[in-house]
């Protein structure tokens, strides 16, 4: 296996350790979230902030599509078997994503070192809605500016 494909696995790894914190923002809204990130970002911070997330969009998309099939009375299907995942393999059409030696903790004392192509998609969604607030954030910075000079310009 090559050095590329390793630090693959490790990125999914660390990216799928925060997965289960980022869940809860679709849930907060939009503007809230847009409103969040106006308040507490300068422009410069956002587009940084939308590279990081860029990024791994582009490569939660990569993996997405990556990802193997799983067919029964395979060692990784038992694995999921015995961690009563059946029907989250269903729902990924029998696709995950392996690791190979690097896990993650999903659940109190649960490891595994796989990624189901359904959560996948779902951080996808994730990293897409995030990166709609980022640019209304900066929108928002971008009309304060505007009419900050406009009332500027009237004043003279």
């Amino acid at each position: 296996m090559s050095l590329y494909r390793t630090y693959e696995q490790r990125y999914m790894e660390s990216a799928f350790q925060k997965f289960p914190k980022n869940k809860n923002i679709i849930i907060d809204g939009i503007d809230k979230i847009t409103n969040t990130y106006y308040k507490s970002f300068s422009i410069i911070k956002l587009k940084k902030k939308f590279n990081r997330n860029k990024k791994l969009f582009d490569f939660l998309l990569d993996s997405y599509n990556k990802c193997i099939v799983v067919k029964d009375h395979e060692e990784i299907y038992e694995e999921i078997e015995e961690l009563n995942e059946l029907d989250k393999l269903k729902k990924s059409d029998n696709e995950i994503y392996h690791m190979d030696s690097y896990s993650y903790q999903f659940d109190k004392n649960k490891y595994r070192c796989w990624v189901y192509k359904k959560e996948i998609l779902e951080y996808i969604d994730i990293c897409i809605y995030k990166m709609t607030a980022i640019n209304k954030a900066i929108n928002l910075h971008n009309i304060n500016v505007g009419i900050t000079l406009a009332f500027l310009r009237n004043n003279d």
